[in-house]
């Protein structure tokens, strides 16, 4: 039996994503960008027009004003405002390189990396040789991903290319070569790195793990052990290192570092203790790998319904499309019994409920959603949609909240603008689905509702 492994996609969300949040830190005249902000709160009324995600400043206030209030607002937690100011900015200057990556940054940080993406992707359209936007948009491309992604190895390389030189640069190369097997361009790479930052613990693992594959196990001991020290609670360090002293036939060594876990239920850390102790021929060393399997067994019985809920989810959504509500709310409540308040499960359910028509059952499994994850975004436009029968405004206010959080979302766009054509608000509808296009040009929604928002009589 060998340990379980860590799944790829872990290793690219643990890596620091705002690499370039040193640019927005200070100002031009050295001020907090956050002090310089609330002095224009202060001397200027504002109102932010959450229906579109664009605040509605005065003329007289540049792209930088409008970056400096976004700072602001998400420091003090206002994020609908914040995206609404950084994209504000934009507006008035497209090519506003640090709204542009805070923009990305927030809506990534929010959950939204498809969204983020695609304002990167937008951005290096217009600025194709500005090297940061190529290496944020490889990093959030292959934290989606499960394997070196071609457009994200490209951008890395065109990152470098045109002068992008920050150590995670090198990291994210050598872990790609690494995969790829191809071991000298691996190391080579994260030695750029550490020569820039000698002590950064993911370019040490890394490097480890590196010459591990080489079978140079004796330097991946040393530069394992290195990323250790500077990260003592990394117990996937712990783990590597331990499983490269097991290779040498070093159990002592092993041993000495897996024994300062001892508490732990991590699946490697157990399992490799109980290596350790069975080549030292102690006598616990059966019982720590009974527990192992125990711990194996829990986990794999988790997985296996969570993966069993995945499974109703997609058939109720399956059975949706094909006008089956009510078996589709039956499936989503089997992925609730198999892994009970799981909130996907409980807004899909929400959502079948609102469309056979019970609209407080709906609107209160929604509320309670919001309870524990107030920015989850179906649930937002389930009570949204549920309101607005009975009370608009508030409808509306929930329905453009999802919008200002999630502004390149096509469904948050579409159901807003649904919601405004109904109400007669033509124009706001109109700019929402126009948004909407800019992301999916294809989306059959998007084209329903050009339709619908057409002049009478037209061709």
């Amino acid at each position: 039996m060998r340990p379980t492994r860590r799944k790829w996609r872990a290793f690219w969300r643990g890596l620091e994503v705002r690499d370039a949040r040193s640019r927005v830190t200070v100002r031009r005249d050295g001020s907090p960008p956050a002090k310089a902000a609330l002095r224009l709160l202060a001397g200027v009324g504002i109102a932010v027009v959450l229906g579109t995600g664009q605040p509605a400043f005065g003329a007289s206030q540049g792209a930088d004003e409008l970056f400096d209030l976004g700072v602001a607002f998400e420091r003090g937690g206002e994020l609908p405002e914040a995206v609404a100011a950084y994209r504000a900015a934009l507006d008035i200057r497209p090519d506003h390189l640090p709204a542009i990556e805070n923009l990305a940054f927030l809506l990534a940080d929010q959950g939204d990396v498809p969204g983020a993406v695609f304002v990167l992707t937008v951005a290096i359209d217009r600025l194709p040789d500005e090297a940061s936007l190529h290496y944020h948009r490889s990093l959030l491309i292959l934290r989606q991903g499960e394997g070196p992604d071609d457009v994200a190895v490209e951008g890395l390389r065109r990152a470098r290319e045109l002068g992008y030189s920050k150590p995670h640069l090198y990291l994210l190369l050598g872990r790609v070569e690494r995969l790829r097997q191809a071991i000298s361009a691996a190391v080579e790479f994260l030695d750029l790195g550490l020569a820039q930052a000698p002590e950064d613990m993911e370019l040490l693992r890394e490097k480890g793990l590196t010459l591990a594959a080489s079978g140079d196990l004796e330097a991946s001991a040393l530069a394992l052990s290195h990323a250790l020290r500077n990260a003592p609670a990394a117990t996937d360090v712990a783990a590597d290192l331990a499983n490269v002293y097991l290779r040498a036939e070093r159990p002592n060594d092993a041993l000495a570092v897996l024994e300062a876990y001892g508490g732990s239920d991590d699946l490697d850390l157990v399992y490799l203790l109980g290596r350790a102790q069975r080549a030292l021929g102690r006598p616990e060393a059966d019982a720590t790998l009974r527990r192992h399997q125990q711990l194996q067994s829990r986990v794999q019985a988790k997985r296996e319904a969570d993966t069993r809920a995945m499974v109703e989810v997609n058939t109720g959504i399956e059975l949706w499309g094909e006008n089956d509500l009510a078996g589709a709310g039956h499936a989503f409540e089997r992925a609730l019994s198999l892994r009970p308040m799981w909130p996907t499960a409980r807004a899909y359910l929400a959502a079948a409920q609102l469309e056979m028509g019970d609209i407080r059952g709906a609107a209160e499994l929604a509320a309670s959603i919001l309870e524990s994850e107030p920015r989850n975004a179906q649930a937002l436009m389930v009570l949204g949609r549920a309101r607005v029968a009975t009370s608009p405004a508030a409808g509306f206010e929930l329905l453009e909240r999802a919008v200002a959080l999630y502004p390149y979302r096509v469904v948050c766009l579409l159901t807003l603008a649904d919601a405004y054509l109904a109400g007669g608000r033509r124009h706001e509808a109109m700019d929402l689905v126009r948004r909407a296009g800019e992301v999916e040009p294809s989306s059959a929604w998007v084209v329903a509702l050009r339709r619908r928002l057409e002049p009478e009589g037209a061709p």
